[in-house]
């Protein structure tokens, strides 16, 4: 009687194989794919409302579906025969399904990090740098080295303003960084006037004297203004915790705001020690300091040698305790005086509030508010040294 019990067909056991392993590693592949997709793409802003929304419900809609196909997988498992188990492909099916849930719920955590509010940080680094920076990535700005020469004419007074995300723009648009607000002031009393940025994201005094000596005679500027912020005596080594290689890679490559939250976290208070490092980048008799006043005698002995004015302006950094820089500052200052430039600091323009002017809590530049003072105060300390005729009709 025992040769009499049917046996299971094969066909059915390749049906349960289809139902319970395949389709769900298919349909796992095709969402990871889309949302993945979704993510990398990074078109939309983090800073509306209905875009967080959206992300906090794709996060949600994740996590369910992560553990309901964990409980899914764990069902069809404890209901599969023993030869079902030991199937060499079902083994590797199951391995898959596994490796696709994990992605997911990577994937969830990567949307949550989106539906936090964003931390509007202006640097390349961060992966929402197209919204919070979104003339970085518009076509045909001629600063630093996208340097267009169809920008200069020979009207005057042409202005050159060398300097680096600051003078670039980090955090506003280009109508609002201060430069332009020159420009648009001092057209009303001379509209051939330009003010030209030259100016690229990350650049030092060093790189801003290597500008002026290459481009300098195609400019043929009627002043040259140097916007000198504190950290521009960094040189190649950096005061703040850096990306490691991976990290930049997943922040810039991958586009991932988690990695960027999860860096932010690692940093932590990284900037306490800022300005202890300041001061030493800043010793008189310290490579670093060594190397920004040899950018300066250069930039002056340029401006000497064609006998037009040049000025330095160190910018404030907005933080919090942005007043612990003014020794510094002031020494800056002083030191740019014995060089010949017109200097001055402009610390003491924003009434102490610093991170009212800032772009963000998370970002030091400063934010259209600033801009607007900076230009005030860089227009009036630049009509006493160039000649009234230059700036009125």
């Amino acid at each position: 009687m025992a040769a009499l019990q049917p046996a299971t067909p094969a066909s059915n056991t390749r049906e349960d194989r289809r139902q319970n392993r395949l389709w769900p590693v298919i349909y796992g592949l095709l969402v990871v794919l889309l949302v993945a997709g979704i993510l990398w793409v990074n078109d939309l802003d983090v800073r509306l409302g209905l875009v967080r929304l959206f992300y906090g419900l794709l996060c949600v809609w994740l996590i369910v579906s992560f553990f309901v196909r964990r409980f899914r997988s764990w069902l069809s498992e404890r209901t599969a025969s023993e030869q079902s188990r030991c199937h060499l492909t079902n083994k590797w099916l199951q391995r898959i399904e596994f490796g696709l849930s994990v992605l997911m719920l990577l994937l969830a955590l990567e949307a949550g990090a989106r539906a936090m509010p964003p931390m509007s940080n202006s640097s390349t680094s961060y992966p929402g740098a197209r919204f919070v920076w979104p003339t970085r990535y518009a076509r045909g700005y001629e600063f630093g080295r996208n340097f267009s020469r169809s920008r200069i004419t020979d009207d005057r007074p042409q202005i050159l303003v060398l300097g680096d995300s600051y003078v670039e723009g980090a955090g506003v648009r280009t109508n609002e960084r201060f430069c332009f607000r020159m420009e648009k002031s001092l057209r009303e009393t001379r509209p051939q006037a330009q003010v030209i940025a030259a100016s690229c994201c990350g650049w030092n005094t060093l790189d801003e004297a290597e500008f002026l000596v290459n481009h300098g005679s195609e400019v043929d500027p009627d002043a040259v203004i140097v916007a000198y912020v504190l950290n521009d005596a960094e040189g190649s080594g950096h005061v703040a915790l850096q990306p490691s290689r991976w990290e930049l890679w997943l922040q810039t490559r991958l586009r991932s705001y988690l990695c960027y939250r999860l860096f932010r976290a690692r940093r932590g208070d990284s900037m306490s020690q800022y300005w202890k490092e300041v001061q030493r980048q800043h010793q008189p008799d310290s490579s670093s300091w060594l190397a920004v006043e040899s950018a300066l005698k250069s930039i002056e002995a340029w401006c000497q040698e064609r006998k037009i004015p040049c000025h330095l302006v160190v910018l404030p950094i907005f933080t919090r305790d942005a007043d612990a820089g003014r020794e510094v500052t002031e020494q800056v200052v002083a030191r740019a005086k014995t060089l010949g430039f017109h200097s001055y600091h402009t610390l003491d323009d924003f009434d102490g509030r610093w991170l009212d002017f800032a772009v963000s809590p998370y970002d030091a530049h400063p934010n259209a508010a600033a801009h607007q003072r900076l230009a005030q105060r860089i227009e009036a300390e630049l009509k006493t040294v160039i000649p009234t005729k230059l700036l009125s009709r």
